[in-house]
C-alpha cells in the first residue's frame, strides 16, 4: 500500500513538472524576446535584462542575455510590459508599451549606447505585424477591439471580424446569444473546431459534436479573444477554427468595468408587403388563423437585451489578485411557424445568466497560479419553430430546454 501510495506521488509530481514545463503555447499565455546589441549591431551577452509590468502577475523577472544577446520571458499573461537592459559601461536601454498575446510572442530588441549607467534610453514598443517566432494564423481581438467594435458578445459574432473564418448563422444585433453557430476556415466542419479558455480546451466532442460547448463564452469576461485557423502547433488536436477566450487577470489597481446593449420592438421595422404577408399566412394553420383572423404572420423581437459588470483588484498587492464577473442576457422572440392555442403567436424566451470568480498567485517571480471557476445557466423554455413556416408548434409542443453549467479550471 505505501508503495502504491508513493508510486502516484511520484507520478503526480511527474505530470505537475511536464505541466510546468509546456510551451506557452499550450497556455494560453504568451511571451516576449529579443536581442540585446550596441550601437553597430553586435550583440551583447551578459547584459541584465528586467522585465516589469504596472502590478501585474509575472512582471518583475529579471534574466541575462545569452551569448548570442538574446533574452525571452515566458508565460506572460496578456497584457502591457516594459523591458529593460544594463550591462556596465552602457546606458540603460529600456523598451516601453511592449502589448503580449496568448499564443504570440512579442518582439523588444533593445539596442544599448555608450555612456554611464545612470542615463537610459527609452524607446515605445510597437506591434508587430508578424510573429516570426511562429507560423500560427492567428487573430488577436484586444480588449480595445472588444469595446469598440459594435457586435454581439458571443464568440460568433466576434469572429466575422476575423479574415477567412464564415460562421454558419446569421446574427442581427445579437439576438442568437442562445444558440450556437458554426465557424468555417478553408472548408474545415465543426468537428475540427474546438473553444479554449485560458488554452484549456472546454468542447465535448460526445457524439460527433465536434468543438460544440454547452457553456456559452461571452467575451466581456476576457482581455481578449484568440481566433487560431491555420499552421496551429501540435499541442493542437484539431485542425478548424479554435477560439481561445483569454479570461482578465487583476493588477494591483481595482478596476470596474460594465457593458449593456439592448432593443425592443419601438426599434424595429416592418417589411411586410401585402404580397409577403399572402405568402406567409399559407402556411399559417387553419386553427390559428379562425382563433386569430388578424394575426401578424411575421417573426419580431420582444425583447432583447445583454448585460455584464466585472472587477479586477489585487487581494495581496503584487502576490495575489482576483477577477469576478457576472452576465445576465435575454432574447425573447416570436418565430414564424409557433402559435399558442388562442391563435397568438408562441414566445420563444430564453435567458444567459453566469458568473465567472479567478484567482491569480505569484508563487515565486517565475512561477504563477491561476484558478477559475464559473457557473452559467442557458434557459430556454420554448424552444420552438421549424426550419419552414410550414411546420407547426404549439405551447405543449415545444421543447423546455434549461441547463446549468459549471467549469473549474487551474
Amino acid at each position: 500500500m505505501e508503495f502504491s501510495v508513493g508510486i502516484r506521488h511520484l507520478v503526480l509530481t511527474a505530470v505537475c513538472c511536464v505541466g510546468l514545463s509546456l510551451p506557452a503555447s499550450a497556455q494560453g499565455v504568451g511571451a516576449i524576446g529579443g536581442i540585446v546589441t550596441d550601437e553597430s549591431g553586435a550583440v551583447l551577452p551578459g547584459a541584465t535584462v528586467t522585465l516589469s509590468s504596472s502590478g501585474l502577475i509575472g512582471g518583475n523577472q529579471v534574466t541575462v542575455s545569452d551569448s548570442q544577446g538574446t533574452y525571452q520571458f515566458t508565460r506572460l499573461v496578456a497584457g502591457r510590459y516594459a523591458v529593460s537592459a544594463e550591462l556596465q559601461g552602457f546606458r540603460t536601454a529600456m523598451v516601453k508599451d511592449v502589448d503580449v498575446s496568448a499564443d504570440r510572442t512579442s518582439r523588444a530588441d533593445l539596442k544599448m549606447v555608450i555612456g554611464t549607467v545612470s542615463e537610459t534610453v527609452t524607446v515605445s514598443g510597437q506591434a508587430p505585424l508578424l510573429d516570426t517566432s511562429s507560423a500560427a494564423q492567428q487573430t488577436v481581438m484586444s480588449r480595445d477591439v472588444l469595446d469598440t467594435v459594435p457586435t454581439g458578445a458571443d464568440i460568433y459574432s466576434i469572429a466575422r471580424l476575423a479574415p477567412a473564418i464564415t460562421v454558419s448563422k446569421i446574427d442581427v444585433g445579437g439576438k442568437e446569444m442562445i444558440a450556437q453557430s458554426t465557424l468555417y476556415v478553408h472548408g474545415s466542419t465543426n468537428q475540427e473546431n474546438e473553444v479554449q479558455m485560458d488554452g484549456m480546451s472546454v468542447s465535448h466532442y460526445s457524439s460527433g459534436t465536434g468543438g460544440s460547448v454547452n457553456y456559452y463564452l461571452d467575451s466581456a469576461q476576457a482581455e481578449e479573444m484568440n481566433y487560431l485557423v491555420g499552421s496551429t502547433s501540435a499541442e493542437r488536436a484539431v485542425g478548424g477554427v479554435i477560439t481561445n477566450v483569454v479570461t482578465k487577470t487583476g493588477t494591483n489597481v481595482l478596476r470596474t468595468s460594465g457593458m449593456y446593449s439592448g432593443t425592443s420592438q419601438r426599434f424595429q421595422a416592418n417589411n411586410l408587403t401585402p404580397a409577403l404577408r399572402t405568402q406567409l399566412l399559407a402556411g399559417v394553420p387553419a386553427a390559428a388563423l379562425a382563433a386569430n383572423p388578424n394575426i401578424a404572420p411575421g417573426g419580431e423581437i420582444a425583447l432583447l437585451f445583454d448585460s455584464a459588470l466585472g472587477m479586477t483588484g489585487p487581494v495581496i498587492r503584487d502576490r495575489l489578485w482576483f477577477f469576478g464577473h457576472t452576465k445576465l442576457g435575454k432574447s425573447n422572440q416570436y418565430k414564424v411557424g409557433s402559435y399558442n392555442s388562442d391563435g397568438t403567436q408562441l414566445l420563444s424566451d430564453n435567458t444567459l445568466l453566469d458568473y465567472l470568480l479567478k484567482g491569480s498567485w505569484a508563487v515565486t517571480p517565475k512561477t504563477q497560479f491561476h484558478y477559475f471557476w464559473t457557473w452559467q445557466l442557458k434557459g430556454r423554455y420554448h424552444v420552438a419553430g421549424g426550419p419552414t413556416v410550414t411546420q407547426f408548434f404549439g405551447t405543449r409542443a415545444s421543447a423546455y430546454n434549461p441547463s446549468d453549467n459549471t467549469i473549474n479550471a487551474a
